[in-house]
Parts: C-alpha cells; sequence; structure tokens
C-alpha cells in the first residue's frame, strides 16, 4: 500500500535539514513517498537525492515556503500521490 510520509524541517539550521532530509529518505521503503517543508530551496539536496535513487520535484507554494517532494525513481504512482497532497493552488 503507497503511504506518505511527511517531515518539517522549516525552522533547522543548515546542514540539519539536509542531514534530517537525507536521514528520512534513506528509511523509505519502496512504497513509500515523503514530502518535505522546508524555508529554502535545498539546491545541494538534489543530487545527492538523484545518487540514492530518488525522484524529487520542489515547489514554492509562497515567500520561504517550499514543499519538496521525494520518491523512488520510477515510482510515478508514488509522485502523485505526493502531488495531491500539495494545497490546490501549488
Amino acid at each position: 500500500m503507497n503511504t506518505l510520509l511527511s517531515l518539517d524541517v522549516s525552522d533547522l539550521e543548515p546542514p540539519e535539514p539536509l542531514e534530517r532530509i537525507i536521514a528520512a529518505v534513506t528509511t523509505l521503503q519502496a512504497d513509500q513517498a515523503l514530502v518535505v517543508t522546508h524555508r529554502r530551496e535545498p539546491f545541494p539536496l538534489y543530487k545527492a537525492l538523484s545518487e540514492l535513487g530518488f525522484a524529487s520535484k520542489s515547489i514554492c507554494l509562497s515567500v520561504n515556503v517550499y514543499q519538496i517532494l521525494i520518491w523512488p525513481d520510477g515510482r510515478d504512482d508514488l509522485y502523485a500521490l505526493a502531488r495531491r497532497s500539495l494545497p490546490s493552488c501549488a
């Protein structure tokens, strides 16, 4: 069963958001996706995710509010699940 997990790192100072996201991603099961709330777009994260076999998409919801969708590469159904969790304006 596909599941969606969430993680809010918006109150953390670097490098803790990156460390927490990587730790969470490495525990994901094949049927899980992660939605991260962050106060900035985490550019250093994208290469690390790709190297770990994950796809991602960042969406800016408002000033200083980003949602980063993370799912196992090739699992477009999990991307769709994560995308549906976003506010309708995103």
